[in-house]
């Protein structure tokens, strides 16, 4: 099975929406407020809204919305990786995929994409800053060179069709960090009785649904018993 990420994405806006969610888009949070009862977010459109709860769910950028925009220290820290994908031709015919044992004990994977075309990847590179992430000339050595120790028909440079990058934050350090290195963690914070922040360490599309389900678990405290029920496995985003 394959997914539209975007696609994706925008299906849980709508029927959050269609739920009585309000969805903000493109609009920055120039300041916030915190006190025992509420967080006040100021917008930048001039506006500003409450809410109970604030859940930071920034991917690589968690640690810099609390320190710089929420204010708040944390001692948290996470390793930044820069994973790098290439797309070229239909490798082969069959509807299948290759998991690939690389020399240096990774995996890279050979993967059918959108009908014409096999999808490569991915690579696993250090960086500082999460910003405008692309692929470098080394990663797109690494992964053509562990294709073709595998593959009889080769690949090249000139085969390269497309490349997108992400950046994955893996969690440092919190306890038994070996068992959720690459999956995700909270950390609540809800210190001197104050409005609760709840900070997400890491998480990927693959288990987003469970991991929405295990934040209300989470802030089981501070939400309605009625709100905690798991129905999302059972509801379809599209009817």
């Amino acid at each position: 099975m394959q997914v539209d990420d975007k696609k994706l994405t925008q299906l849980n806006a709508t029927d959050a929406r269609a739920k009585g969610a309000t969805i903000l888009e493109d609009i920055k949070v120039t300041g916030v407020e915190r006190n025992k009862s509420e967080w006040l977010v100021h917008l930048g459109s001039g506006k500003s809204v409450t809410s109970k709860i604030l859940i930071n769910a920034s991917g690589p950028w968690v640690n810099e919305v609390t320190n710089n925009i929420l204010k708040i220290k944390t001692k948290k820290s996470i390793r930044l990786v820069k994973g790098s994908h290439i797309i070229v031709k239909k490798m082969y015919n069959e509807k299948i995929a290759f998991t690939l044992q690389t020399n240096d004990k990774r995996i890279v994977f050979v993967i059918p994409y959108n009908k014409d075309f096999s999808l490569i990847g991915t690579t696993e590179v250090d960086v500082i800053n999460p910003e405008k992430p692309m692929i470098d000339e080394e990663e797109i050595n690494y992964l053509i060179s562990s294709v073709n120790k595998f593959f009889s028909k080769e690949i090249k440079v000139s085969d390269i069709i497309e490349t997108y990058s992400g950046i994955r934050p893996l969690i440092e350090d919190f306890k038994d960090a070996s068992k959720v290195t690459r999956d995700y963690a909270f950390d609540l914070n809800c210190e001197n009785d104050l409005a609760p922040l709840l900070n997400i360490y890491g998480g990927k599309l693959t288990t987003y649904r469970k991991l929405a389900e295990k934040v209300l678990d989470e802030l089981s405290d501070y939400i309605p018993k009625h709100a905690r029920k798991k129905w999302t496995s059972l509801s379809n985003l599209v009817n």
